[in-house]
This record gives C-alpha cells, sequence and structure tokens, in this order.
C-alpha cells in the first residue's frame, strides 16, 4: 500500500486539536492531501483519468493493481510530470473494471496527496454478490415481520441468499457468535455479508490508554487526563472475524470515564484491540436503540429505516447527484476520507466544499455528505448537535462524519447512529481511520468497502488503522445506485424452448437481462447475449430437462465518477419444469469416446479451429458436477471423470463457434 511518507496526525496532536475546532483560515489539509481523481469512459473503450492541475515542484506516479487483492499497488505504471492534468489507460478493456492509484511526490519523492478509484468503462453487471447472515434482534420477530420478509426478499432478489437467524439482547456476545460462524461453516454456497439488525449484543474490546507499554492510543486521542475515552470500545468487527484468538484475561483498566469501558479480566470484554488475520465477512449494523431524542422506540426507527432501505433498492427515492464536505479540522487530513469517497462516486465539479452540513442539506438532497470537527457523544462542533437531524428536512443518503466519541457508538443519542434514524442509508466514522471507499463508486456494496477499510494496515490517523472499533452503520448490502424491478415473471415449456414473459419495469433503465440461477452454487448465467428491450424472450438453448429457476433483472448503464458501469435491478423469479425435445446442433460437432466413459473420456472436437473451449458436466437436474477449461490440442481433450459419481449426464461444450450437448453415461 502506497502512504506518506511522513505521517502528519500524530498522537499528541490529536489530544489537544480535538478539544476545540481549528480555525477555518488554516489550511485544508484533507484536501490538499488528495488527488481528486476521476475516470472518463471513452468512446473507444479505454479509460482515461483526470485530476485538477497541481502548482507545486515534483511528479505524478500512477499505479494500476494488477491482481485480485484490493488495494495492492507495487509497480509504477507511468510517471508523469505534474503540468498533466490526465493520462490515459491504452491497455483497458471495455467490460472491465480496474483500480488505480494517483500519487502525487515532491521533489525530494515524498508522498504529498493521493487519490484511489475503481475505474471501468461499460464494467459487466455483477450479478451475486455472495450470501448474507442476517441476524436479526429477537424483539422484532412479531413487530416487524413484514418489514424483514421483505429485507429477505430484497436481498434474494439481488443475488444475495439469506442466512437468517435470531439474537436476544441479553445474551453473550461469544453464544451469538457461535450461531454466526454455525451459519458460516454450514450454508452453501458460503455467505459473504454479515447483517446485524436491531439491538444485537455490542462486543467490547481493547486497552486503549495513554500508556504506550499497553495496547494503543484510543483512537479519538482521548487518554488519562484528556477526556479519559480508555479501556474497551465496541467491536462489532469480534462478529465478523474467524481466524483470530479473543481472550478475556490479561488487561486489566478502568481509567475510562465511563464504567461500561472498563475492562477487568473475565468480564466478558475483550483484550485485543487489533484486526490480526482480515475480516472474513463484509458487515454492518442497523442499531437504533437507545435513541429517545428521536420520541420513537427503536422498533419504529427500524421499521422506517427499513422501508427506506426498500424504497432505496427499489429506485423509489429520488435525490441529487452532488456531495458537500464540511471540514472543521482544516490542520487534520480526516477529511480525505471524504474527499476520495465522494469524488469517486460523483463527479468532482458537483462536490462542494463550502457549504454548511446541516443547511444545505435541510434545503435540498445530497447523495454523499462528510462532516468532521471537535465532538461530544452527542454534537460535532461547526457541524451541529443530534436533534439537528431531523426526519423529513435532513435529506441525505450516505454520509461520514469525524469528531471525537463518535467511533464509541453504544451510549444515548449518538451522533454517529442518529443518521440512520432521520434520513441517511449509511453512516460511518470517516477519517479515523481512513476509509476506502472507491470501490462504491463502480457497483461495489458499502459492505465491500467496509471489509477493505478494516482490513488495511496502511499508517493512518492517530494510529487507528486495523483496529477493533471500526464500523459502519447501516446496510452493509447496499449500491450506490438503484434500478427499477422488473415485473412478475413467468416461464413456460414447450417444444424444446423456454418461453419467458413478464411485467414492465418503471423508470429509468435500458432493457433487461435473463438469466438461469443455480440454487445450489447461486451462480447466475445470462441468457441473453445483448440488452432485452421488450418484455418477452425465448430461451432457445437450454438443452437440459428438468426444473429450472430463471430470473429477470432491468439493467442500467451508470455514470458516476468511476467511469461507467452496468449497473442491476432486484430480480423476479419463475420457475418451470422443462422438457428439452429439440437440440440446435450450430456449428460444431462433437463426439464423446468412449461412452459410456469408465474413469476418462475424450472429447474429440471438429470445430473450425482449435479454440479455447468451456467444458461443464451437468447431472440430469442441471446441477454442474464437473469443469474443464482448456485449449484443445489438435481438437481432441481427455477428461478425467474418476471422482464423478456413476449416472447419465450432460457434457456441454462452449467455444466460439458455438455450444453443443451430448449425452455422457459413467461407469466407473
Amino acid at each position: 500500500m502506497i502512504t506518506f511518507a511522513k505521517q502528519q496526525n500524530m498522537k499528541k496532536l490529536l489530544i489537544t486539536v480535538f478539544l476545540a475546532c481549528t480555525g477555518a483560515a488554516m489550511a485544508q489539509v484533507g484536501l490538499n492531501t488528495t488527488v481528486l481523481v476521476n475516470a472518463k469512459a471513452d468512446i473507444g473503450g479505454t479509460i482515461t483519468l483526470t485530476w485538477p492541475k497541481f502548482n507545486s515542484a515534483g511528479s505524478i506516479k500512477i499505479y494500476k493493481n494488477s491482481t485480485t487483492t484490493p488495494m495492492n499497488f507495487t509497480t509504477v505504471t507511468v510517471t508523469l510530470d505534474t503540468s498533466k492534468t490526465q493520462w490515459t489507460d491504452a491497455n483497458a478493456q471495455p467490460g472491465n473494471a480496474y483500480e488505480y492509484a494517483v500519487v502525487k511526490v515532491n521533489a525530494s519523492n515524498a508522498t504529498t496527496a493521493i487519490g484511489y478509484i475503481m475505474a471501468g468503462n461499460k464494467a459487466t453487471e455483477v450479478t451475486a454478490q455472495g450470501g448474507v447472515i442476517l441476524v436479526v434482534d429477537s424483539n422484532y420477530i412479531k413487530p416487524l415481520a413484514n418489514e424483514i420478509k421483505t429485507l429477505v426478499q430484497d436481498l434474494n432478489g439481488s443475488g444475495m441468499p439469506v442466512t437468517l437467524i435470531y439474537a436476544g439482547r441479553t445474551e453473550k456476545v461469544n453464544k451469538v457468535k457461535d450461531r454466526i460462524r454455525a451459519a458460516y461453516d454450514n450454508t452453501k454456497p458460503t455467505p459473504s455479508y454479515l447483517y446485524l439488525l436491531g439491538h444485537i449484543p455490542v462486543p467490547y474490546s481493547g486497552n486503549y490508554t495513554g500508556n504506550v507499554d499497553r495496547c494503543a492510543y484510543p483512537p479519538d486521542g482521548h487518554v488519562e487526563g484528556s477526556g479519559n475515552h480508555t479501556g474497551a470500545w465496541p467491536a462489532d468487527m469480534y462478529y465478523a472475524e474467524f481466524d483470530g484468538f479473543y481472550t478475556d484475561n490479561v488487561v486489566n483498566i478502568t481509567t475510562g470515564s465511563l464504567s461500561r469501558q472498563h475492562n477487568i479480566p473475565g468480564d466478558g470484554k475483550f483484550d485485543e484491540c487489533r484486526n490480526i488475520n482480515g475480516m472474513t465477512l463484509k458487515m454492518g449494523r442497523v442499531d437504533l436503540f437507545d435513541m429517545p431524542i428521536f420520541q420513537k422506540s427503536d422498533t419504529v426507527l427500524v421499521k422506517n429505516y427499513l422501508n427506506r432501505a426498500h424504497d432505496w433498492r427499489m429506485n423509489l427515492i429520488s435525490y441529487v447527484d452532488r456531495g458537500l464536505i464540511d471540514d472543521n479540522f482544516t490542520s487534520l487530513d480526516l477529511s480525505a476520507t471524504g474527499w476520495n469517497t465522494i469524488v469517486s462516486c460523483i463527479p468532482r465539479d458537483s462536490v462542494f466544499g463550502n457549504r454548511d452540513y446541516f443547511t444545505a442539506q435541510n434545503k435540498g438532497n445530497y447523495l454523499w455528505s462528510y462532516g468532521c470537527g471537535a465532538g461530544s457523544f452527542t454534537s460535532c462542533s461547526g457541524i451541529g448537535a443530534v436533534n439537528n437531524f431531523n426526519p423529513g428536512i435532513y435529506n441525505n443518503i450516505f454520509t461520514a462524519l469525524a469528531g471525537s466519541f463518535f467511533g464509541d457508538w453504544d451510549i444515548t443519542n449518538n451522533f454517529l447512529r442518529a443518521p440512520l434514524a432521520s434520513g441517511s442509508l449509511v453512516s460511518f466514522w470517516g477519517g479515523i481511520p481512513k476509509w476506502y471507499n472507491h470501490y462504491f463508486g463502480l457497483g461495489g456494496t458499502i459492505g465491500t468497502c467496509t471489509q477493505i477499510s478494516q482490513n488495511s494496515t496502511a499508517q493512518s490517523f492517530n494510529d487507528a488503522q486495523n483496529k477493533l472499533h471500526i464500523a459502519l452503520m447501516g446496510d452493509p448490502t447496499l449500491t450506490l445506485r438503484t434500478v427499477p424491478a422488473a415485473g412478475k415473471l413467468t416461464a413456460v415449456s414447450q417444444t424444446g424452448s423456454v418461453k419467458l414473459n413478464w411485467v414492465k419495469a418503471k423508470g429509468k433503465f435500458d432493457g433487461y437481462n435473463l438469466y438461469r440461477v443455480d440454487t445450489a452454487t447461486n451462480t447466475w448465467t445470462k441468457v441473453n447475449t445483448t440488452i432485452i428491450v421488450d418484455s418477452f424472450y425465448t430461451d432457445s438453448k437450454n438443452y437440459v430437462n428438468g426444473k429450472h429457476k430463471y430470473a429477470v433483472r432491468a439493467v442500467r448503464l451508470e455514470t458516476t465518477g468511476s467511469g461507467t458501469y452496468y449497473n442491476l435491478g432486484t430480480s423476479n423469479f419463475a420457475w418451470v419444469n422443462h422438457t428439452n425435445a429439440i437440440y440446435e446442433m450450430p456449428k460444431i460437432q462433437v463426439q464423446l469416446a468412449p461412452n459410456p466413459a469408465e474413469n476418462s473420456f475424450e472429447i474429440q472436437l471438429n470445430a473450425l479451429s482449435a479454440a479455447a473451449a468451456e467444458i461443464k458436466i451437468l447431472d440430469i437436474s442441471g446441477k454442474q458436477v464437473e469443469f474443464i477449461s482448456a485449449i484443445m490440442s489438435y481438437n481432441t481433450l481427455r477428461c478425467d471423470v474418476s471422482k464423478v459419481p456413476n449416472g447419465i449426464y450432460f457434457v456441454q461444450i462452449t467455444c466460439k463457434e458455438g455450444q453443443v450437448t451430448e449425452k455422457l453415461i459413467i461407469q466407473n
């Protein structure tokens, strides 16, 4: 990971600055240490990165991540003069997504500003984000039954199958984690997300103190004698990390001003401060317990949140595509999280750094906002207080906030949770440490960004990186933009084909995609080759008899600060019992020998050229049991089926000349 050569935000600085608001006349360090990089999707399929001109000496280095590991920047792709304001990646291909870092260095080659972006030119849509373990507060089983049912339907429709479990508010956190781990181990396909809904028991962990011989400084710097925000903090990351070992027999600290932060051996609070092994799940929490300032029960507040989240997924919430940053810590780089996050989601000429957080959002809607200033549990200097989050007046979808005490959110009328009780869908403590949300700008979920931020070990504000306090307030499966849902889908098998019809979606979209869904693996296979503009389609290439699940999803090409990508609405599903009486024979002919096969067989293909072929072996229900991808050698491929049970199967071969399916008997 690229980091600043000299960390600008030292621990002792934070102790004093967080107690008083800095002067507005000081330089905006957060803005000045961020490269405001946007991506433009070029007509030819390439990607052009753009940024404002630098007026200082040095150079601009662009890194391109060549791996699937997020934030893995090791080699400089190109070095440019500071007079340059753009660079075109001539190797970018339409349909793909690429991660870049644009780094400004000074004459001494020290990093002075960084911008991250996940860029694409008509990046391919993501059909399945991974399954969700949904842990629901047992107090909500009856009063929110309808809302929970709708949430499960919405997640399933987004390609995220749900495993639902319940937890009581007084349970031990280790017991709750045992059930989460069991759900993770026993659910196939393996879940990717953890969504805590309600006042699920809050884990506490840490030995935050000013004594450098111990664990670490409190993330907000308030050590003994300076706020006494010491001891253990809320640590939701405990629930989503399965490879670490948590102890409760070492730490003994009672210097915190609040008893809930006291941490002594055997009290159920853990000793660890950091996430050592990486987060297994992408997680978030919607917890509006103990927020009396909103004059509604947590049940009602959560119900309102779930209804808003549903409306968002259904593309029923209007918003203005703009962002604002209200930086009241101008001598620190906390707002760098806000600048990089928002500019990767919204073109930078629609992001404003000179507007007041509440004044602007009370007058009009903002898709993204960021605010920071000297804080308390319930207020932020230069921003406002909890009571300013007025439902119906405060207009925001996604927000991030930074100030002392916010990240310690398990307390009455907490400032960080307040946006979710008003109008926002997401809130987090942005800048302590730095968050990396550029994946959000190209169709990724906010949970993906949370996981990347939690796992980052890059040096950050007050050594706050990788600590267990890092948490997302909100639904981790949400995406930046949404597409209308198609209506009811029907599927009928006739004359070897499947006839599909559906009710048209309402709203702005480009057309539809149809998928066959393998529920065992959560694999979505697109049926159409181009976007469907009608509300009907015939799948003439389903060669497998049996019961099939189809999905229809509206699709739209989105444009953000990160380029363009195809985005999908939630699905409507239909099942069909299919009988295939006709095999369409494309331009290829295939011979399987021997057939019946024992341990292995050869595929002999009279294709026009020795092209890469995809081989799928399907059982009679259509479930894939074997996958081979190889280059044909003299149009012959040997397949090992020694581990495949005896029975009747279908071998489906796809290459550039077309697709064909042949019956295969295995007798091992």
